[in-house]
């Protein structure tokens, strides 16, 4: 069983080069004007290595991405989907974290 010091000894060296949030899962998130910016897909991918080396399976079947946007000349549709493992990730328009619906 782990003790919660040793727990943040695991995750101490997962770190992004984008904005992330981490309470009991993690959440990763990006901010551009840009909608084939590939930020997030960077992040996937360094979290697969980072979990590939520490022992870490990903539950791709909970994991989502949302993608919010305020212009109107945007399908969501034509913004890349974010893959991890070969799989794509479920792109959703709400989510719960620690009981907020977002």
């Amino acid at each position: 069983m782990f003790e919660i010091n040793d727990f943040k000894l695991i995750i101490n060296d997962l770190l992004f080069d984008i904005g992330y949030v981490f309470v009991d899962d993690i959440a990763t998130f990006s901010v551009s004007n840009d909608p084939h910016n590939c930020l997030l897909q960077k992040a996937a991918d360094y979290l697969v290595s980072w979990t590939d080396v520490n022992g870490v399976v990903i539950n791709t079947s909970k994991t989502q991405e949302m993608v919010v946007y305020f212009g109107k000349q945007l399908c969501v549709d034509d913004i890349p989907l974010i893959y991890i493992n070969g799989r794509h990730i479920k792109r959703v328009v709400s989510f719960k974290s620690l009981g907020v619906v977002r």
